[in-house]
């Protein structure tokens, strides 16, 4: 089977009704003439082999049509294996052909001709034009460039530490396509095995649990990655650079500890020697990656991190006017969450964070909100929050709003005439109905209201007339809560001020005239 084959059929694959020819063209940078050609010559194959056919339909398009279903995985599972065997990885795609053309890059020390690559991909030198153009915008994310040497073609620029974080995303966080590039591919081309990494994943864990270390699953497979790449481009003379300004200050903590022992393991295992700045390069990342427990007796938040929890508090208050400061689990969570992040910040490490769109899409005002308390962090350390931190961050500014918008516990009185056997069963029905509403109940007789400080409950219930004035709300209810007694009751513990609010709303004070008597309407 040769590539164009398995492109078209993989494209054909991928469809769950009919695709224009002009599209299967595009995608193939062949032309309308070929691609029938190619059909016609594929047709005999793909129904005696693939249990199915290609149907065709004017204005429509192509659209693969499946008899046999075993057959068909079968066939499908044969022609990705041959093309993984033989290393036809060439993307059809766009995305995919963005994310090829960067591992392209990243894969090689030397200059790669734009001539050459685009022979390699099968694509024009237009498309790949356009290709580039989106490949050095990707690049920028991670500070890195496309130089340019006449006569040479391009490579990738940058620090090795930007390069690193590059390489983990695209040869590592990456969908089911890339995993299978990964598996047959990386692994080859690299100086270590995927042994190796195993054995960094049981050297991580080791340690860190000695020193009672948390971090998160999604942390430690991060930080197993980033482990993993350094000790492939140290066996391949290729180090990280000193944190020059901020060395002294990593010297001193406990993750610096923790790497040290990590670099001793790791060289002894791999007989390679580890240069100070690939240790603290492991420490960064541990102070970036670190899970703080709120059961932690030992956990100690840096003064920094609590002022500019308080900074962003304030922040929100004056333009959202929604006050946090009294939410103590907001207070500590997002305290808890800043303190590693900021280190992420301080030493330009990226966090990836596969929710980011979703938590735009269903938390707007919660982002909103996350995007405010990242200007303030961007104010302080002259450095932009990127969207994957805010996402991370909005989640417990959505949890905090719910807080809000729940309706505060009532306290209620309860007013029986008929004694305790009937008050109790009362008082049972409201605590069963309205538990979640209801913080304290008070059973009394309709006598004593006068003597109890009502400013201290929100509601009567009362199966008699309230003959006099009381300070708050009565209803008057029958002893077995009917429908209506229900929802009466639950109308004003959710939204207490909306009869009141929709009476302001259509009518002036001004209108009204208690103190008029009149014998008539």
């Amino acid at each position: 089977m040769d590539r164009r084959f398995i492109q078209l059929f993989k494209l054909l694959s991928k469809q769950n009704d009919y695709i224009k020819s002009e599209e299967l063209c595009t995608q193939l940078n062949i032309r309308p003439r070929t691609l029938r050609e190619d059909i016609r010559q594929y047709k005999e194959m793909i129904e005696k082999q693939a249990g199915c056919y290609i149907d065709s339909k004017p204005n429509a398009g192509y659209a693969l049509r499946i008899l046999d279903k075993e057959k068909y995985n079968q066939f499908l599972k044969k022609i990705l294996q041959e093309e993984s065997n033989n290393q036809y990885l060439i993307p059809v795609h766009q995305e995919e052909r963005i994310n090829y053309i960067i591992r392209y890059f990243l894969s090689s020390q030397n200059y790669i001709k734009l001539n050459d690559l685009a022979n390699d991909i099968y694509v024009s030198r237009s498309t790949l034009n356009t290709d580039i153009k989106i490949v050095k915008e990707r690049l920028s994310y991670f500070h890195l460039n496309l130089y340019h040497k006449a006569g040479y073609g391009l490579k990738i620029t940058g620090k090795e530490k930007d390069i690193r974080s590059c390489i983990a995303q695209y040869f590592y966080h990456c969908g089911n396509y890339d995993q299978q590039y990964i598996e047959n591919i990386d692994f080859q081309s690299s100086y270590i095995d995927q042994n190796a990494f195993t054995y960094i994943k049981n050297v991580l864990y080791e340690t860190i649990s000695h020193y009672h270390f948390k971090m998160t699953d999604f942390a430690f497979q991060n930080l197993s990655i980033h482990i993993f790449i350094a000790v492939n481009r140290i066996m391949g003379k290729t180090y990280v650079e000193e944190y020059e300004q901020d060395c002294e200050q990593i010297k001193t903590t406990v993750e610096a500890q923790i790497a040290l022992e990590i670099g001793y393991k790791i060289s002894q295992y791999f007989h390679i020697s580890i240069p100070s700045s690939e240790i603290h390069y492991i420490a960064i990342h541990l102070m970036g990656k670190q899970s703080l427990d709120l059961n932690d007796g030992s956990m100690v938040l840096e003064q920094q991190t609590l002022d500019i929890a308080n900074q962003i508090f304030q922040e929100i208050k004056q333009a959202y006017q929604i006050d946090f400061t009294k939410d103590v689990d907001l207070y500590t969570m997002l305290a808890m969450h800043l303190q590693p992040m900021l280190k992420r910040i301080q030493f330009n490490l990226k966090m990836a964070n596969p929710l980011t769109e979703q938590i735009k899409k269903d938390n707007p005002n919660a982002f909103e909100i996350a995007a405010l308390a990242g200007n303030v962090i961007s104010r302080i350390f002259s450095k932009p929050v990127e969207d994957s931190e805010l996402g991370y961050m909005a989640l417990h500014f959505a949890l905090a709003l719910n807080r809000q918008n729940k309706p505060a516990k009532k306290n209620l009185i309860i007013v029986c005439a008929s004694g305790a056997g009937t008050s109790q069963i009362l008082l049972y029905k409201v605590k069963s109905k309205f538990k979640d509403y209801i913080d304290q109940i008070l059973v009394t007789q309709a006598y004593k209201l006068p003597e109890i400080d009502q400013s201290h409950y929100d509601l009567i219930l009362s199966t008699i007339p309230i003959t006099f004035k009381t300070k708050i709300p009565v209803i008057q209810v029958q002893y077995f809560l009917d429908d209506h007694n229900i929802s009466t009751i639950e109308n004003i513990l959710l939204h207490p001020q909306q009869d009141i609010d929709f009476i302001q709303r259509c009518f002036r004070e001004e209108f009204f005239f208690p103190h008029l008597e009149a014998k008539t309407k």
